[in-house]
């Protein structure tokens, strides 16, 4: 649908011509929230950056920034993240409890884990590696295993290979969702584990290390990603263990 929006707004554009003034024009002109735009702003990057990949454009012209307030970021309370921690444990679901670790803990994107193989998790060096390939900017990059999400991962990473990601997900991810107390009325948004481990580990840690980690950069975890979370809350949050 948005993919058809862009294609229709500048259909007599030729791509090189395409500056960033116009895409702002054009995601400032749709009657969407915040949120739907930086959807779009997103959607329209990673689009640029595959035509610099096939040699169509040398720059990627989506540079624009679009504040969130505070009000537009949710995260999980503390309470909701330990029902998701138990329902996924429950599950017995390796997949499920790696899922939902490596997300709260480590931040890393949902596609970025879709793309995951086993093997990508080190435990000897503590590391978890995102290739550029799945990575959404498309640039690779290591993510520390924390002590929290250590004692999460290491119980069932031993001797597994392949995709991190089984078959038959949705299925199993739903039962984990519908045990943890959601449902159609009551879901949980595709990014409020990633935002709910940005802003926690902001909480206690310095934000250049937290944008290291997350693959973006400071401003963009201060006004996109981050609600602030008193230190107390934050230190119970790392102290969770299985």
């Amino acid at each position: 649908m948005r993919a058809r929006q862009l294609a229709a707004a500048f259909n007599d554009t030729h791509i090189q011509e395409i500056t960033a003034n116009k895409i702002r024009e054009f995601i400032n002109s749709m009657p969407l929230a915040l949120r739907s735009k930086v959807n779009v702003k997103v959607h329209a990057g990673t689009f640029f950056n595959w035509c610099i990949e096939q040699g169509y454009v040398e720059t990627n012209p989506v540079k624009l920034h679009i504040k969130m307030p505070e009000s537009e970021i949710q995260i999980m309370s503390l309470d909701a993240v330990r029902e998701l921690l138990k329902a996924a444990k429950a599950s017995r679901y390796a997949d499920v409890v790696a899922y939902v670790a490596i997300s709260l803990f480590a931040g890393v994107r949902v596609n970025e884990i879709h793309q995951l193989r086993w093997e990508d998790i080190d435990l000897s060096t503590r590391t978890i590696e995102v290739n550029a390939q799945a990575s959404k900017v498309r640039k690779q990059r290591f993510v520390d295993i924390n002590d929290t999400l250590l004692a999460w991962i290491a119980p069932i990473r031993k001797g597994k290979k392949g995709k991190l990601i089984g078959k038959n997900w949705r299925r199993r991810w739903e039962a984990t969702l519908k045990a943890a107390g959601y449902d159609k009325n009551n879901s949980l948004g595709q990014n409020i584990l990633r935002h709910t481990a940005a802003s926690m580990m902001i909480a206690v840690s310095h934000r250049g290390l937290v944008s290291e980690q997350l693959g973006n950069s400071p401003q963009v975890l201060a006004t996109s990603y981050r609600r602030p979370v008193p230190k107390v809350v934050a230190e119970r949050f790392w102290a969770l263990r299985p």
